[in-house]
């Protein structure tokens, strides 16, 4: 984890965000445009009126791509640059919250010093340097983030594509695929699919994101980066760790265009929580791996250092986000566990983990609060016969209940 220097189990995240790029003779008329606007408005306050050129004045946006002067302000950038050092402690999304806090290494998150230009050569060169020690530490995780235009959701990329870049970048050039393939080229790419995924579970990030932020977040799962400069550093970030045999802990996030102060606070508040769901998702995966001795069995083992204390329910989807509601990911692991809601009853079986809850409030939580480890054990033989004795949930320690102690397989307090 983290760096060679401070805290050792500190794991670090890197953040980048694109920007703007200003030439300089563009730069000139705009403050010039600027200078005369504002000597139009002191004129008029005297009565000398404003000349007609000036009333629908607007500063110039260097990039004329697909996104054109209508957003002179890249969003990706304003909400990288705002982010805090390190993670925060985890805040419930409203008082009623009954999130699980699990529990996280310390997370340092180191946000790239300047906006990435949007230009290919340059975010070509720029990525290798991102994962070597930066900063004097090693990178565990990073995030690259790009503005999606005017559409009104927030979406976590699964893939980056290799090929079909058309779109110039802000020095009207791109990527020239026929010639950079010829034998003996220098092309980087050679030998690489079509098309690299991350190697975070991209649908479990989402998924506990969308638990940790505000239930009126559009917040998605695309499969599809656009094939323009944000597709490009997402696949050079895969490629790059692809080729070095490294573990692709990376993710594109596509924001929306609205660079208001609002906007930009909400989307640092929704980085954060994707940071902790990007920390959160991947140790619960390690720790099915040291659990199914290095091999990540079907399904998702239903237990982890948080399993502990708190039992987690996932879901695939719900509400108006779709998916299968009311159920969860397929788990080896079998128990009946009972909540500190009266008559909920959480069944795993050996298909999809459904929930029967019959109080309505808990139906669609990403976490659920587990205070006992009644019904656990091989006392449940119609379940278990079938299942081998490594593959069955472990009921440590005993949970302590308004000072009673329930031990596994029991009925009753002891």
């Amino acid at each position: 984890m983290g760096s060679h220097v401070g805290d050792p189990d500190e794991l670090t995240v890197l953040v980048t965000g694109f920007g703007v790029r200003w030439f300089l003779p563009v730069l000139l008329v705009s403050l010039t445009l600027v200078y005369a606007h504002r000597q139009a408005r002191r004129h008029a306050g005297r009565g000398w009126g404003m000349p007609a050129s000036i009333h629908g004045f607007w500063l110039p946006c260097a990039w004329a791509g697909p996104f054109r002067e209508q957003y002179p302000v890249n969003p990706s950038w304003e909400i990288a640059k705002g982010l805090p050092s390190h993670l925060p402690p985890l805040r419930a999304k409203d008082p009623n919250s009954r999130h699980a806090a699990a529990v996280l290494p310390k997370v340092r998150i180191l946000v790239h010093p300047e906006p990435i230009r949007v230009n290919y050569q340059v975010v070509r060169g720029l990525v290798p340097t991102l994962y070597e020690v930066y900063q004097g530490r090693r990178v565990d995780m990073v995030i690259h983030i790009g503005m999606a235009g005017p559409r009104p959701f927030y979406c976590v990329e699964r893939r980056g594509h290799r090929d079909g870049y058309k779109h110039t970048d802000v020095d009207e050039e791109k990527p020239d695929e026929e010639e950079e393939r010829k034998p003996g080229s220098d092309w980087p790419w050679h030998g690489l699919p079509e098309e690299l995924e991350t190697d975070l579970d991209a649908d479990d990030v989402v998924a506990r994101w969308q638990g940790h932020s505000s239930d009126d977040m559009d917040l998605r799962v695309s499969e599809d980066a656009g094939r323009f400069m944000c597709d490009f550093i997402y696949f050079s970030s895969l490629a790059h760790l692809w080729k070095m045999q490294r573990s692709r802990k990376v993710l594109f996030l596509h924001v929306p265009a609205d660079a208001s102060p609002q906007s930009i606070d909400t989307g640092r508040e929704l980085v954060l929580n994707l940071v902790r769901s990007m920390v959160e998702s991947d140790a619960d995966r390690k720790y099915e791996l040291r659990e199914g001795n290095g091999e990540l069995k079907q399904g998702r083992r239903i237990g982890s250092p948080a399993f502990l204390a708190h039992r987690r329910v996932r879901r695939y989807g719900g509400g108006s986000r779709g998916g299968i509601k009311g159920r969860t990911r397929r788990s080896n692991a079998l128990c009946t566990v009972y909540t500190n809601e009266a008559n909920s009853t959480f069944d795993l079986k050996t298909t999809y983990t459904s929930y029967n809850v019959q109080k309505g409030h808990l139906r669609n939580m990403h976490l659920a609060e587990k205070t006992s480890w009644w019904g656990c054990g091989s006392h449940i033989p119609g379940v278990l016969d079938s299942v081998p004795a490594g593959d069955r949930c472990e009921c440590e320690p005993k949970v302590e209940v308004g000072g009673t102690s329930y031990p596994p397989m029991a009925a009753s307090p002891n």
